[in-house]
């Protein structure tokens, strides 16, 4: 499920430039409003599989306008927010309502801005009319970066990008994870995942928990087109909880190409 939220800035004038981690904990907050029990299957297992299945885009600005600290907020500045979260049914409702004349704060050590949400749209299903178990196919393109990562022998990650070889076995792979957080006997259904138009693709090095002794650096990508095949169900799955690694985190948030 989709939402599109407009906010409007009450106080404050700066966002951070890795604002990543501090607005992934405003909008588990909401969650956890809507539905506690959700929330903290969400926090405390991710399923059993460390999968949160939420995500969002990029914010989205009129217009940039940043110093060496971060973005600069002006009064009653209109940000564009996509929120993306695989709910079940009994919350779908709730959490409308939770986002509904709210205020949301980004805030790290240095700089507290906060916003007022004053407008909540659950974004048309462009899959509405077709079965949950019928093939179908889709191409979608990033709202945020995606990362893609091939553990090595040490343990850690090296990240791929679109262009390398191994970007869309590691894509797949994460995608049939997912799938397994809820049935662990996937069956082999047509599933695949194509790049298109990766000639500009744009890379980006996010900063999770910045200053802190868990400060995390990670690599993602955007700009290129993502082509998926499979149920509509687990395309739905996909798109709700975000496409990669750190999706929590606001990577791996896409929308369908019109």
């Amino acid at each position: 499920m989709k939402f599109k939220l407009v906010l409007r800035q009450k106080r404050g004038d700066k966002i951070p430039f890795n604002y990543q981690y501090p607005l992934s904990s405003a909008i588990y907050k909401f969650i956890k409003q809507a539905d506690q029990e959700y929330a903290e299957q969400l926090h405390q297992k991710g399923f059993g599989k460390g999968f949160k299945f939420f995500t969002f885009s990029d914010l989205n600005f009129k217009e940039v306008n940043t110093d060496k600290e971060g973005f600069v907020i002006s009064d009653g500045e209109i940000l564009l927010l996509y929120v993306d979260i695989y709910l079940p049914k009994t919350t779908q409702s709730l959490i409308k309502g939770i986002f509904e004349n709210k205020e949301l704060t980004i805030a790290n050590l240095y700089h507290k801005t906060d916003f007022s949400i004053i407008s909540v749209e659950i974004m048309e299903d462009r899959l509405q009319h077709v079965g949950a178990e019928e093939i179908v196919k889709v191409e979608v393109k990033p709202t945020s970066p995606i990362v893609i990562g091939r553990k090595n022998v040490r343990g850690n990650y090296d990240y791929l990008l679109p262009m390398d070889d191994d970007f869309k076995t590691f894509m797949l792979k994460n995608w049939e994870e997912k799938l397994r957080v809820f049935n662990d006997n996937i069956d082999n259904s047509i599933r695949s995942v194509e790049i298109k138009n990766a000639d500009n693709v744009k890379t980006r090095l996010v900063v999770l928990k910045a200053d802190t002794l868990q400060e995390t650096r990670i690599k993602g990508s955007k700009n290129y087109t993502i082509e998926l095949i499979g149920k509509k169900k687990e395309i739905e799955l996909l798109m709700a909880g975000g496409l990669g690694l750190h999706n929590a985190q606001g990577m791996g948030s896409v929308k369908i190409i019109e």
